[in-house]
């Protein structure tokens, strides 16, 4: 979406007022859309890390969105493992797995086995690591030619997160 025009004038009694409330709005939503594509990057690594590794199909269907509720117009960050449709359209090995992994299972025999919480876990541990990052992108509201440049910056050639720039 490109930036919308910033000026909204109004001529009264010789005054003019000028309203830059869409560019500031958009401005807004853009920083966060960048901050949380840039946490989701590093959480995705850090997730990453965390899975433990068969054949390392599971560590490839990790995956990160930025989206904006419906309901509620708040952007927001969803992380987890491609569904089996979404892994196949990218040319990957569904990890039908995953569940398994993250929550543990009780195997015929042997007991049961616990699970490793991959997904929670490195949110939790990371929490002021994702505030620095944030803060980073929110600190450039006061410079529009900076808050742009970032939010460029954390979009590959769709628009879409780059998870490799870490």
């Amino acid at each position: 979406m490109p930036v919308p025009k910033s000026v909204t004038k109004i001529n009264k009694d010789g005054v003019q007022f000028i309203s830059s409330v869409d560019r500031v709005s958009y401005t807004i939503e853009e920083l966060t859309r960048a901050a949380l594509r840039d946490a989701g990057r590093y959480l995705s690594k850090e997730v990453r890390k965390m899975v433990p590794v068969f054949r390392g199909v599971l560590k490839r269907c990790v995956g990160v969105w930025v989206k904006k509720d419906r309901s509620t117009g708040q952007v927001l960050l969803q992380m987890g493992i491609y569904s089996n449709k979404k892994a196949k359209e990218k040319g990957l090995t569904p990890a039908y797995h995953a569940h398994l992994v993250q929550f543990g299972y009780e195997h015929v025999g042997s007991g049961h086995v616990n699970g490793v919480n991959y997904l929670d876990f490195p949110v939790y541990k990371n929490i002021q690591t994702i505030q620095q990052i944030e803060s980073q992108y929110l600190s450039a509201l006061n410079d529009e030619n900076e808050a742009l440049s970032l939010i460029q910056s954390t979009m590959d050639k769709d628009g879409e997160v780059d998870e490799n720039k870490y």
